[in-house]
């Protein structure tokens, strides 16, 4: 069966049928068929593994010269909202406002202060037994 067969198994098979082992000699030595292991090199003699996996999905509607323009200009009438959103979100442009934090009270910086007095003159074990 070759549902069975795992990508190092079909590998060892490819690295012994390129070695020059005949295939009787190969299914000994992986404890398969002769049948599946002619299986899995005429299969991958019709569709190497090596080859770049191509793009799937629906292609974009924008090429990348008119993703520039549709977002200098956006104002195309056949393309939607979510297009020109994702074209922003591939060049990191996106419709977010940072929160602000709050700063640092009086009594806060006085806190701070304080306990960075306390630790001033601390060694390394002291510091490494705070942290551990």
């Amino acid at each position: 069966m070759l549902t069975n067969i795992t990508c190092c198994e079909k590998a060892y098979i490819l690295g012994l049928s390129k070695g020059g082992i005949d295939v009787d000699q190969i299914a000994k030595e992986v404890k398969r068929l002769a049948s599946g292991i002619y299986k899995i090199l005429k299969k991958c003699d019709e569709e190497p593994s090596t080859k770049p996996v191509g793009k799937q999905g629906r292609p974009s509607k924008l090429t990348e010269g008119s993703k520039r323009s549709e977002i200098t200009n956006a104002s195309v009438d056949n393309v939607s909202k979510a297009t020109v959103r994702h074209a922003l979100h591939e060049v990191k442009l996106n419709n977010r406002i940072a929160r602000m934090k709050p700063y640092l009270s009086n009594k806060h910086i006085t806190q701070r202060l304080i306990v960075a007095g306390h630790h001033l003159n601390w060694t390394l074990e002291q510091w490494s037994k705070r942290y551990t």
